[in-house]
């Protein structure tokens, strides 16, 4: 079912959220194919000008970079921006190709995840906003409603973050690529009871219906570091 197919079916104005059969989904991942994905290592003890790689993508990840190393990336357009990347990190932009430089440094590597998903249009309330509207309105900035941590878990049940009733949504990022974290509401959580994060998974606690803002705990089998976005009013 395709994005005209609906708009012809409903007047433009009214929200849609046609429910599919399991059948009907099956189909439609299979026809369509809606994930690619790559991950490469880059050996940053070259240094590199620019150097062009031909891959193309919707998403574009950083999994593990040396501590102090550093690379900066141009998307799609040699003489577009030169954005930095040092840390892990995710951002999504649709891109055909992308342009890497870096400074040679010893022993360095930086690992790359990229991938490319289609919009489930199926799936997707489709409203229509007036942006002329819109734009006479006054947006706060959105760093303002955004807090990024990182913490390490341990054996030990560790609070990740308290009871929060401003929290609007709280997604959990296990950065280790061979460890498993447990995430669970209070410190008796641990590796039989709580709720697994695979190497690389993400857990996100709200959803359009439901907010949990209560406490959030963590425990792991070693030490593993996770990246914890929070959303607050």
């Amino acid at each position: 079912m395709k994005l005209k197919d609906l708009e012809q079916e409903f007047p433009r104005g009214i929200p849609l959220r046609p429910v599919l059969t399991s059948q009907e989904f099956f189909d439609f991942i299979r026809i369509e194919k809606p994930t690619l994905y790559h991950r490469f290592d880059i050996d940053l003890s070259v240094a590199r000008n620019q150097q062009e790689f031909k891959i193309q993508g919707t998403f574009f990840q950083i999994l593990k970079i040396t501590q102090g190393a550093q690379i900066f990336v141009k998307f799609n357009e040699i003489w577009n921006q030169k954005m930095l990347f040092d840390s892990t990190q995710l951002i999504s932009i649709p891109f055909y190709r992308f342009f890497l430089t870096n400074s040679a440094t010893p022993g360095a590597t930086v690992s790359i995840f990229v991938g490319d998903n289609i919009t489930y249009f199926p799936f997707i309330r489709l409203e229509y906003t007036d942006l002329s509207e819109l734009n006479q309105k006054t947006l706060s900035p959105l760093t303002s409603n955004i807090q990024i941590s990182r913490l390490t878990l341990t054996t030990e049940p560790r609070e990740i973050k308290p009871n929060e009733e401003t929290r609007r949504g709280i997604l959990i990022q296990n950065m280790s690529d061979v460890n498993i974290v447990y995430i669970g509401k209070d410190n008796t959580v641990s590796i039989t009871n709580g709720f697994p994060i695979f190497p690389y998974g993400a857990l996100r606690l709200d959803s359009e219906k439901k907010l949990y803002t209560g406490a959030v705990w963590g425990v792991a089998n070693e030490n593993t570091e996770i990246s914890v976005l929070s959303f607050y009013e």
